[in-house]
């Protein structure tokens, strides 16, 4: 029983590394949210990590001065495929648990970054999804196969309580107050 008793305190004293990518941390919904996650006072001693895909915004500029880990890299416009290999490697240098994709295109580009990077569990949150979905043959084609890359994942889903097609579902409510 002691042996049970200390490894279960072991797993409790170690608290996984989460990083979030989102397109920037402007002010918005979403972006409010990660800033709020990140600054909790149970990351304390283990901080969040932020990766920007478009640009810093101001609340990213908040962290900054606050002394939190963020990157931006400038998506470029149509595909970038660049933003693979640079995710994995902030997700291999900040030595990364889980991943936290905020929307559909952060999502589209961490999945197979989290793959590479040795199949990190991957969380996908869509905040304010429009209802009814439009259906689009990009994701239709390709979320299947995002699903099939990207390890244990899931997604908490507010607005219409779905998973876009392929991905299992976690929750469809979000328990933070924001949307």
């Amino acid at each position: 029983m002691v042996e049970f008793q200390s490894v279960t305190r072991t797993m409790q004293d170690k608290m996984p590394k989460i990083l979030h990518v989102v397109l920037s941390m402007n002010v918005g919904g979403a972006e409010k949210l990660v800033f709020d996650m990140v600054r909790h006072e149970s990351f304390q001693d283990n901080p969040p990590i932020i990766c920007c895909l478009d640009e810093l915004g101001e609340l990213g500029e908040r962290l900054c001065a606050e002394g939190y880990q963020v990157y931006v890299k400038g998506r470029r416009p149509g595909l970038d495929w660049s933003l693979i290999p640079w995710l994995k490697g902030v997700m291999k240098r900040e030595r990364a648990d889980v991943i936290h994709a905020h929307q559909y295109t952060p999502l589209f580009y961490t999945i197979p970054a989290a793959f590479w990077a040795g199949r990190l569990k991957v969380v996908y949150t869509e905040h304010g999804r429009f209802y009814p979905d439009r259906k689009s043959w990009k994701r239709t084609l390709l979320n299947p196969i995002l699903a099939l890359g990207g390890g244990p994942l899931g997604c908490y889903f507010r607005s219409n309580g779905r998973c876009h097609g392929g991905i299992r579902q976690l929750s469809a409510e979000s328990h933070s107050g924001y949307s």
